[in-house]
């Protein structure tokens, strides 16, 4: 007994012992698992973190490299070649006779120079010209009007418009140009060069960081360069002109590879030749400033420029050209003014405005572009609504037929039209008016009410067949007979119908000159022991008929399908008039089918005279 007891003790405390081992098994896997799970919670925080970080430099690098026009043709203008100027600042007088020459190089020469089409004034320094300074058209002697003149454009306005959201506060005097992300619009004391016929330009501004890259210019129209510069278009806004300037329809950006001017050790400045047109632009009022782009490609190492307009060291444009053109465009003839009822629409109209284009000098060459104005009368010509350049076509060739479409206008609304045309250097010709009292609104006809008639089966007399007419849109079982023979109901057919009028026996059609018109003639019953024609007769309205092919018949063939065994409408067979439907000719295309269909297609010829017209057919 006691060795009994003892044995069981022992076998007792052997069972706590592995009962105590399997609950810390079970507790050290609970554990395990825990910790295992809070360490895959806490990476896939982590991950989803750097994911997410990474995501947002993703996404601040190409925010907007959507908007860049694919295959967009760039003009193109060979990069500048500057020297390095000495290491020394020059003396103002030194300054005045020549730029700095370069320590160990020669200066280039006036031969150089005159070569490269670069003026001879390209000083860094300051705004003071060496030679031929700006002068006023009118002060300009007759002698020196083919002579060419060299001026430098300060910058006086401008502003840094971002893309996106930059990522710490921007010195507005400090001007950090990356690609994709922001772009500089400067407006220029574009008065120095007024009058002037532009030959050569170049834009230099202070580098304080980064490299020379390839750099863009666009110009800005007046309606768009004041709000940029005052600050008051939001980044949302500002990818749409930004979208809108580089794809300028009439005018194309320049884009040439940034140089650095070397003035002293301290002293760099970036070089980049302009389009000559892009400044004729400025100098004709066409439009009010430039839009300068970084181009390079990546983010990193753009340019950052020097933006202070207030102090030693503005943006300017160094510009050359001489003032030889003095006689102003010619008269706009045969100015007229007509409506087009396709410019008509439900809240505004258009009216299409043609002139005979005049010429650049007088009624000769090209001119550079129009002021087109209009508002509805009594109104002067400056206090008309002026057309914005981008809506306004570039002039064709003296002589040609020229034009617009205005969109926009006010119906029944007298307007006064004003048309001039101005040459490259901003001299207006002589302005042409008229006046015209815009078309009406585009009337849309109220649609009637779509009427409902009892579309219902009608049983033939004397026959074992019903007649129904079903509208395109309506299905039919061509194996279920309808229930005016007592059996089951057709399936998808509807008691009312939009064409079919059971009690008058009568389809009524809705057409327009040029559409055909169609709907489905039923006949259900005992067709293998009972044979139907179907003879239309021409459609009249009393005084004209429709053509006599202007109605065809087919037999629709429904089929059973392999898998299903259900049966489908779709081959159309044709039907002449007067053809038997039935009979012992149908018993292999149309077994089992106790309810056949005949297409009926009505076609009215595009002359066709409006009106009612009636047709009664027989069965």
């Amino acid at each position: 007994m006691p060795q009994t007891r003892r044995y069981r003790t022992r076998r007792v405390r052997r069972i706590v012992r592995r009962r105590k081992r399997s609950s810390l098994s079970l507790v050290s896997a609970f554990v395990y698992s825990v910790a295992a799970v809070l360490c895959i919670a806490l990476g896939a925080i982590f991950y989803t973190a750097y994911q997410r970080a990474l995501r947002k430099e993703i996404a601040a690098r190409r925010a907007v490299e959507h908007l860049l026009p694919p295959g967009r043709v760039v003009k193109r203008v060979g990069p500048i070649r500057i020297s390095p100027a000495t290491t020394q600042k020059p003396s103002p007088s030194a300054a005045a006779a020549r730029p700095p020459a370069a320590s160990g190089k020669p200066a280039p020469t006036v031969a150089e120079v005159a070569a490269r089409r670069i003026p001879d004034n390209l000083d860094p320094q300051g705004l003071k010209e060496p030679y031929n300074a700006a002068v006023p058209r009118a002060e300009i002697p007759v002698v020196q009007l083919e002579m060419t003149h060299a001026v430098t454009l300060p910058g006086r306005t401008g502003r840094l418009v971002w893309l996106t959201n930059p990522e710490e506060e921007k010195d507005d005097g400090r001007v950090p140009l990356e690609k994709d992300r922001n772009f500089w619009v400067v407006r220029f004391d574009i008065q120095r060069a007024s009058g002037w016929d532009i030959q050569n330009a170049v834009f230099m501004a202070r580098l304080l960081e980064g490299d020379a890259r390839e750099m863009a210019f666009v110009p800005v129209p007046t309606e768009l360069a004041d709000p940029l510069i005052e600050g008051r278009v939001p980044i949302r806004r500002a990818k749409d002109l930004y979208l809108k300037l580089r794809n300028n329809p009439w005018r194309e950006f320049s884009s040439a590879q940034a140089d650095v001017v070397e003035v002293d050790e301290t002293n760099l400045w970036l070089a980049v030749r302009v389009d000559p047109l892009l400044v004729q632009t400025l100098v004709a009022g066409e439009y009010a400033a430039l839009a300068v782009f970084d181009e390079g490609g990546d983010l990193a190492g753009g340019p950052l420029v020097l933006g202070s307009l207030s102090g030693d060291s503005p943006p300017r444009l160094k510009v050359e050209g001489h003032a030889d053109d003095i006689v102003p465009p010619g008269t706009i003839s045969d100015l007229q003014c007509r409506a087009d009822r396709r410019l008509c629409r439900r809240r505004d109209v258009g009216v299409v405005l043609t002139w005979r284009a005049p010429g650049d000098d007088g009624q000769k060459g090209t001119a550079f572009f129009y002021d087109i104005r209009y508002a509805p009368v009594p109104v002067s010509f400056a206090d008309a609504f002026r057309l914005p350049v981008w809506d306004t076509p570039p002039p064709r060739r003296a002589g040609s037929v020229d034009g617009i479409v205005i969109r926009g206008l006010e119906p029944e609304t007298a307007y006064a039209f004003y048309v001039r045309a101005i040459d490259e250097v901003g001299v207006a010709g002589p302005v042409a008016t008229v006046q015209f009292v815009t078309p009406s609104l585009m009337k849309c006809p109220r649609p009637e009410d779509v009427k409902s008639y009892n579309g219902g089966w009608i049983l033939l007399p004397g026959l074992p067949l019903a007649l129904k007419v079903a509208a395109p849109a309506e299905s039919f079982d061509p194996a279920r007979l309808p229930p005016v023979f007592g059996s089951t109901a057709v399936r998808g057919m509807r008691e009312s119908s939009p064409i079919w009028e059971r009690d008058s026996r009568t389809v009524h059609l809705l057409a327009v000159q040029g559409e055909t018109v169609y709907f489905t003639l039923l006949l259900a019953g005992k067709l293998r022991e009972v044979s139907a024609r179907i003879t239309p007769a021409p459609f009249s309205n009393g005084e004209t008929d429709l053509a006599a092919d202007s109605v065809t018949l087919y037999r629709i063939l429904c089929p059973r399908e392999k898998d299903s065994g259900e049966r489908f409408g779709d081959p159309l067979l044709p039907l002449s008039s007067g053809s038997a439907i039935g009979g012992e000719q149908d018993k292999t295309l149309f077994a089992g089918q106790a309810v056949q269909g005949i297409l009926c297609e009505v076609r009215v010829p595009p002359d066709q005279e409006p009106g009612i017209y009636r047709s009664q057919w027989k069965v």
